[in-house]
């Protein structure tokens, strides 16, 4: 049982005693790009103003309010950072937490390496661990750099530092700690043993080998879709923990990645192909609306052409009976035929090296950065990354004419002076709506509340304090920009939702409390509420057996995500 109130933030003594203005509109986005600009040598190039660039948003132009040079500060008075627009002194009382970073404290640039072991076969990880050591030894001075493992859970090794050797130490050089234990076992290759060529050699049991092929399909598409969601839920928590960054935020995915296009029916003439687009779209939309951008490095750099890949004659011939009985059952479309890989759950024509490889331009492409494969250089590739997050722009803009209707709107961002070549992501989507089940929305946010970061998408500020029968007051103070409001009918409405969750030292939970919170405001309310944010008071039930207790705060309508981390045993006794 909880007891709560939401009301306009007009002053709140402990937390802020004047607030900087945010400019008021019908929407208060600002939208931001991080542009890559090189001559047509490669070069960086790094004198451009404001009036060098046409910016078209969703084919109209912008008027750029804010620029970041490659090395610079913003170039026009800066739009009030989040710690700012929640007025949090730069020392914060021992009651007192917030995700939200300090604009003076937060660096210009940020990288996080994601070493995948999720997705990458445990002796690609052995020679890719060598290549990031190899680059942590060798970092520079102004190189702010975090370190995350996925395995069966996304952990975080060291957040963003420049401190190299803390980095090492918490690496640890002599054990397998940037290690993690694959589940690539769904090798699709796999699915066809030398008793199940036999099976389908021998006529009379072809039919009964491909009906267990099919068996066996389903249970590798089973671990493959939760496999693909865990990696797309890892790389959109990254992307909400580093949201509030200002400047570059670059994360470099080293990993053997999954296809995004299977066969799934073995049986059929066309392979019964299954798509993992949805899943791509959904997790891209929050990684290019957070401004982080994606660089993808194959971790088992060069990869032989299937041309010359050592081949069983045999093996190959059995194979194709597969796919001459798979032809036989009508699988030709335009007089061509539809499935033709001799692997069940390989789609087309397509190495299973290629299809891996789509996913990697597809993320990068659509986030700015840049995929890399083919290469054994996997530190150089990752310094090539490290020096691009140091050589950008940063341009920002209030869309006009604002719409606030979930569809894409293309980016486009072009340079005055000729013979340069530019970077940047494709677009974002206006108002980032939410398309998954209220049940799937849950899970990921309780996943998102047991995980090891904090997402930053919803800065806020709460204040705990004793409170009578044993509960605890929780006093939160949420930022004005990142709660989104609709006009309907001479007021200004919204949804948030407030999550509270007790966890102990495993991260299992150890109870909570959850509330839906509708907002309804007249426009006075509204303009009140962007300069000094939004209150939400609740008194909670204390937990002797909890170790520490995460507050997640979530704009329902787009989905964006802030959740706060306390320690019980620092809170004042």
């Amino acid at each position: 049982m909880i007891t709560r109130t939401l009301t306009l933030c007009f002053i709140l003594c402990a937390l802020a005693p004047a607030q900087p203005e945010l400019t008021i509109r019908t929407t208060t986005r600002l939208v931001s790009v991080d542009v890559i600009v090189r001559d047509k040598d490669g070069r960086p190039v790094r004198d451009l103003a404001a009036a060098d660039f046409t910016v078209l948003d969703d084919g109209k132009p912008q008027q750029v309010r804010f620029l970041r040079a490659p090395g610079q500060g913003i170039g026009a008075p800066a739009p009030p950072q989040a710690a700012a627009r929640l007025g949090l002194p730069p020392e914060l009382p021992a009651n007192i937490f917030t995700n939200a970073n300090s604009a003076d404290a937060a660096p210009q640039a940020v990288s996080v390496i994601l070493f995948d072991g999720l997705n990458t076969p445990i002796d690609d990880q052995r020679y890719a661990k060598l290549q990031v050591l190899k680059l942590l030894r060798r970092l520079k001075p102004t190189d702010r750099i975090g370190l995350y493992v996925l395995g069966a859970q996304l952990r975080v090794v060291h957040d963003y530092s420049t401190d190299a050797r803390s980095l090492l130490d918490a690496l640890g050089l002599t054990n397998a700690q940037l290690l993690a234990n694959p589940e690539t076992e769904s090798s699709f290759a796999q699915l066809l043993n030398n008793q199940k060529l036999d099976q389908i050699l021998n006529q009379g049991e072809a039919e009964r080998a491909l009906n267990q092929v099919f068996t066996d399909q389903q249970v590798a598409l089973t671990r493959l879709q939760g496999r693909i969601q865990k990696t797309f839920d890892a790389l959109e928590a990254i992307a909400q923990h580093l949201a509030p960054v200002p400047g570059r935020k670059n994360l470099l995915w080293v990993s053997a990645a999954f296809p995004m296009v299977v066969g799934t029916d073995v049986r059929t003439g066309t392979g019964s192909p299954q798509t993992f687009a949805l899943m791509a779209a959904r997790a891209t939309r929050a990684i290019a609306n957070a401004g982080v951008a994606i660089y993808p490095i194959d971790a088992r750099g060069v990869m032989v052409d299937p041309l010359y890949k050592a081949k069983s004659p045999y093996r190959d011939y059995a194979m194709a009976q597969v796919v001459a009985l798979s032809r036989s059952r009508g699988g030709r479309r335009g007089g061509r035929a539809t499935f033709t890989s001799p692997d069940p759950m390989v789609f087309a024509d397509r190495d299973e090296t290629e299809s891996h490889h789509d996913i990697m331009v597809e993320l990068a492409k659509r986030t700015g950065g840049r995929a890399s494969f083919n290469s054994n250089d996997t530190a150089g590739l990752l310094r090539d990354a490290l020096d691009e997050a140091a050589d950008n722009y940063t341009l920002a803009w209030y869309p006009s004419p604002i719409e606030d209707n979930g569809r894409f709107r293309k980016i486009e961002v072009k340079a005055n002076r000729p013979g340069l070549a530019l970077r940047h992501r494709e677009g974002y989507f206006a108002a980032e709506p939410t398309v998954d089940t209220r049940e799937r929305q849950r899970e990921a946010l309780l996943e998102a509340m047991s995980g090891p970061l904090e997402l930053g998408a919803v800065p806020f500020a709460a204040q705990l304090d004793p409170a009578p029968a044993g509960k605890l007051r929780v006093t939160l103070k949420i930022d004005p920009a990142a709660v989104s409001l609709r006009e309907a009918k001479g007021h200004w409405l919204g949804h948030v939702d407030v999550v509270f969750l007790y966890l102990d030292a495993q991260a299992n939970a150890k109870g909570g409390s959850e509330e839906a919170v509708p907002l309804k405001l007249t426009a006075p309310d509204r303009d009140e509420a962007f300069k000094n944010g939004f209150l939400y008071q609740a008194a909670i039930p204390s937990n002797t057996e909890a170790h520490k207790l995460v507050i997640a705060v979530r704009d329902a309508p787009t989905g964006r995500l802030g959740t706060l981390q306390i320690q019980l045993s620092k809170l004042p006794r």
